[in-house]
């Protein structure tokens, strides 16, 4: 009865084990796939850059850089860059991907102007405010905290916060289609699915 019992618990050992390999093997897999699924973006930006940046993990730096603040009316507005893409690469250096590494690159760049290698996820949806900030966000994100990371949620009228009410609603262009503007109210909306950009029009309706 005894060894039949240690038997068992054995067995059942066995087992978790098979199931924990199992799944760290699928969890590989899954970031595998990921990386496999970023889109690369090549931005010049003429310095000063106008953009702060951040380790993506403060507990790993391996895991790189991303850009989390960009400034209004700077010169990283005027690209394509934007909020959460993660630097891969500084004027085709790919070696530099360590905060330090990436700060002192810019730094000792005796051109005006610097030329960043970025990756970004391939179904992200890049949102366009107003103020010229572009954020990479994830579908279902809501739009009201994509605002926040661009520094526009002074610009919105939140009353309800359940998108009754209507006071922050917002006309957007999606994919570059001016015909059939969509309005949306960003306490309640969520980034859609299938769609590439969504530029925020100003309250008026014009676009900046």
């Amino acid at each position: 009865m005894i060894y039949s019992t240690v038997l068992s618990y054995a067995i059942l050992i066995c087992l978790a084990i098979t199931i924990a390999n199992t799944l760290a093997l699928s969890s590989a897999s899954a970031r595998r796939c990921d990386a496999s699924s970023q889109k690369m973006v090549e931005v010049c930006i003429p310095k000063p850059l106008g953009m702060v940046l951040e380790e993506v993990d403060a507990n790993d730096p391996s895991q790189g850089v991303c850009i989390r603040q960009i400034n209004k009316g700077s010169n990283a507005c005027q690209t394509d860059v934007c909020i959460n893409d993660q630097i891969i690469a500084v004027n085709g250096d790919e070696s530099c991907c360590a905060f330090d590494a990436i700060m002192d690159r810019i730094a000792q760049e005796t051109s005006d102007q610097v030329t960043l290698t970025l990756q970004r996820p391939s179904n992200a949806v890049v949102v366009c405010w107003p103020n010229g900030v572009k954020v990479a966000a994830p579908v279902g994100e809501y739009l009201g905290n994509i605002a926040q990371d661009a520094a526009y949620q002074d610009q919105i009228d939140f009353d309800c916060r359940s998108g009754s009410c209507g006071t922050c609603a917002h006309w957007a262009v999606v994919d570059n289609n001016t015909e059939k503007p969509r309005l949306y109210r960003p306490c309640s909306a969520k980034v859609p699915k299938g769609v590439e950009t969504i530029q925020i029009l100003s309250r008026d309706g014009v676009a900046p």
